[in-house]
């Protein structure tokens, strides 16, 4: 069984296969000298170069830039999480988006009062889909203030 040889130095089109990164992505890690690169009539990129970056040996103990990517994907996957969270639980008011009964909380007024104010048209509201087929009713917090302006004053 024959392998074929890697060679050492790839363009730029042919290091971007070869790592699945864009070809503007390595221009970046050349520019702030992460990956060594040599121009001989077009650029060509060290592969172990390119090896070692993506590994990460080549940095400073941190585990490299790979271990950086995985680290902030962990933590957006768990903020998703807690986003996703918030929602089914209807308490989606420290996104900017309220429940019926975060509204009634927030505005003083009695659910009632907030779900005749949409069926009314005077507030605006958004239905969203939760768990397949239950329907919920969120309103958006500016949504919120501008009704709230438009009230009475006694």
């Amino acid at each position: 069984m024959s392998q074929a040889i890697q060679p050492r130095y790839l363009n730029l089109k042919d290091a971007s296969k070869y790592c699945g990164l864009s070809a503007r992505t390595l221009e970046r890690a050349v520019k702030d000298k992460k990956v060594k690169s040599y121009i001989q009539g077009r650029r060509l990129i060290d592969r172990e170069s390119l090896d070692a970056w993506i590994t990460g040996a080549n940095d400073s103990g941190d585990g490299g830039d790979l271990a950086r990517l995985e680290k902030q994907m962990a933590d957006l996957s768990a903020e998703l999480s807690k986003v996703r969270e918030l929602l089914e639980q209807g308490r989606a008011s420290g996104l900017g988006w309220f429940s019926l009964q975060s509204a009634a909380e927030y505005t003083d007024f009695t659910e009632r009062s907030i779900t005749n104010a949409t069926k009314l048209g005077q507030l605006k509201f958004r239905r969203v889909r939760i768990k397949g087929e239950r329907f919920c009713v969120r309103i958006k917090r500016e949504w919120l203030d501008e009704w709230l302006e438009k009230q009475p004053v006694i």
